[in-house]
């Protein structure tokens, strides 16, 4: 009889945390987080947290900011690397954005619905940019 081997496999511990403002709502596992969802009635300026709960956070998942039209400018910290679909789609409130250099990929439709939107600045190292 063949002798089966059993891989050890290790549970990530994870759990939802809001910043302090009560703006911004990440997904925490052990090694990273992502900005997950945010107020509904978000307004004004907002901050990307760069770390959270003592780890970097690397992305901005689908959809998170989608619709809030009163969210005016947005900052993106340095440790985020990916940018979900349609996470900023229909913030109409934002006049510009600047994309960190840290980013690798935009997904689809992005930006899309973003009326107010005069200027978004994208580098070199998004190597895969969605449809939109």
């Amino acid at each position: 009889m063949p002798e089966v081997g059993l891989k050890t496999l290790r549970a990530q511990a994870w759990e939802w945390v809001w910043d302090d403002d009560g703006k911004v709502e990440y997904f925490v596992l052990d090694d990273c987080a992502v900005v997950h969802g945010c107020d509904a009635a978000l307004e004004g300026d907002v901050t990307i947290l760069s770390v959270i709960n003592d780890v970097p956070v690397t992305g901005i998942d689908d959809d998170v900011f989608s619709g809030c039209s009163g969210m005016t400018g947005i900052t993106i910290p340095e440790s985020v690397t990916e940018i979900g679909d349609s996470a900023f789609s229909g913030c109409s409130g934002l006049t510009e954005i600047t994309v960190p250099d840290s980013v690798k990929s935009l997904g689809d439709y992005a930006f899309s619905g973003c009326s107010g939107l005069t200027e978004i600045t994208i580098p070199d190292s998004v190597k895969s940019l969605g449809a939109g």
